[in-house]
C-alpha cells in the first residue's frame, strides 16, 4: 500500500538518521528552438507577450515523444511452450509533436511570423533540428523532418484574429538526442620523450595531457547510455598503427608495411553508413581500405570508460593522434 510521504523526505537507507531535509534546486525553464536547413533559428519557447516584438511563439502543454524512443523487438515463438524466444531490438524512426501558439500584437505581424517559420520548416529544403536546452546549460538536438501539423484551423478554439495554434509534428529518422559538442582527445609526443619513439619498437603514444606515461592506456568516457562512433584524424609520421579498445577488445589495424608520411593526415569515420578511411595530401584523397587489415573493426565507444591504446613504429615530433566523439542520448534530458 502507497505510504505518504512529504516531499522533502526520503528514507535513510545507510541508517545513519539525523539527515538533513533536501533543498529543491533553483532550475531554469527548458528551452527550446527550431533550426531550419535555411539556418534560421526560431525560439518556440519564446516571449508571447509580445514585450520585446510584435509577435511570438511558445509551445503549449502536451509535447510528446521527447524521451525514449519507440523500439521494433523481434521473437520467435517456442514451440510447445510458452513465451518466445528474444531475437532483436532495434529503435525506429521517431515522430515528435509540438503544440505552438503564435500571438501577435496585430495581423500584419502575425502573418509574418507565420511566412518566416513555414519556409524554415519546408522538409524539401532539408532537415532541421529541435534543440532543447536544461536548467544545465547542456543543449542536445535531434535532426527531423517537419511532416505534419501546420496546415491551420480556423475553428473558434484554434485561431484568432491576431493569434493561432498548431500542433507540429516532426519524424526523426535518427531516434536518438546527440550533445551540441565535440568531445576530444588528442595523443602525441613531447619533445622530451621523443628519444624512446625513435626506434622500432611498437609503443602507444603520449596522450596530450600530464599524467600519462608512454604505454599507459588513456581512458576515454562516453557519459551516455549509448555507444558513440569516433572520428579519428592521424597526421604523419607513423608505421604499422593500430588503435585498440582494451574495453571491448576490438582493434583498428593498419598493415605492417604501411606508412603515414610527414604531412599526409588520415581521418577514419566510424559512423554507421559512413565507414571509411581517407588519406588526403597535397595531392588530393585516396581511400585507405586496401591498407587495412581485413580482421579490423570500425568499433564504437561504450557507454562508461573506454581504456584505449594507440601503437605505431617510428613516430616523430609532428605526429598526432586525434579521436572526437559526439555524445548521444536516449532522451532531451538525462539517458
Amino acid at each position: 500500500m502507497p505510504i505518504p510521504a512529504t516531499y522533502d523526505y526520503f528514507p535513510d537507507h545507510d541508517g545513519g538518521g539525523d539527515k538533513e531535509k533536501y533543498k529543491p534546486v533553483t532550475w531554469p525553464h527548458t528551452f527550446v528552438t527550431w533550426s531550419g536547413s535555411d539556418g534560421r533559428i526560431i525560439p518556440l519557447t519564446g516571449d508571447l507577450t509580445c514585450r520585446d516584438n510584435p509577435a511570438g511563439i511558445g509551445i503549449m502543454w502536451g509535447p510528446q515523444a521527447f524521451d525514449m524512443p519507440s523500439y521494433d523487438v523481434k521473437a520467435d515463438a517456442i514451440p510447445n511452450m510458452d513465451g518466445s524466444l528474444f531475437k532483436s531490438a532495434r529503435a525506429t524512426s521517431r515522430d515528435v509533436t509540438i503544440p505552438i501558439r503564435i500571438q501577435a500584437l496585430d495581423r500584419k505581424s502575425l502573418i509574418q511570423l507565420k511566412q518566416y517559420l513555414f519556409h524554415s520548416l519546408n522538409p524539401l529544403r532539408g532537415p532541421g533540428r529541435i534543440t532543447v536546452t536544461e536548467g544545465d546549460g547542456h543543449p542536445r538536438h535531434l535532426e527531423c523532418y517537419y511532416v505534419d501539423g501546420a496546415q491551420g484551423n480556423e475553428g473558434r478554439d484554434q485561431a484568432g484574429f491576431y493569434w493561432i495554434t498548431y500542433a507540429l509534428v516532426f519524424r526523426a529518422m535518427d531516434p536518438y538526442w546527440y550533445a551540441n559538442r565535440h568531445d576530444q582527445v588528442e595523443w602525441h609526443i613531447y619533445k622530451d620523450d621523443a628519444k624512446p619513439f625513435l626506434s622500432d619498437h611498437f609503443l602507444p603514444l603520449q596522450v596530450g595531457a600530464t599524467g600519462f606515461k608512454p604505454g599507459d592506456p588513456v581512458t576515454v568516457t562516453n557519459d551516455s547510455s549509448l555507444d558513440c562512433w569516433p572520428m579519428w584524424t592521424v597526421e604523419g609520421p607513423i608505421s604499422s598503427m593500430a588503435v585498440k579498445n582494451l574495453t571491448t577488445g576490438q582493434s583498428f589495424d593498419f598493415l605492417d608495411n604501411f606508412t603515414i608520411q610527414v604531412g599526409e593526415k588520415v581521418t577514419i569515420d566510424t559512423t554507421p553508413g559512413v565507414k571509411s578511411v581517407i588519406l588526403r595530401d597535397k595531392k588530393g584523397e585516396e581511400n585507405l581500405w586496401p591498407q587495412v587489415k581485413p580482421a579490423s573493426a570500425m568499433w564504437s565507444l561504450i557507454p562508461g570508460d573506454n581504456q584505449i591504446t594507440i601503437t605505431g613504429a617510428e613516430p616523430g615530433d609532428a605526429t598526432v593522434v586525434r579521436v572526437t566523439y559526439v555524445p548521444r542520448y536516449l532522451s532531451y534530458s538525462g539517458g
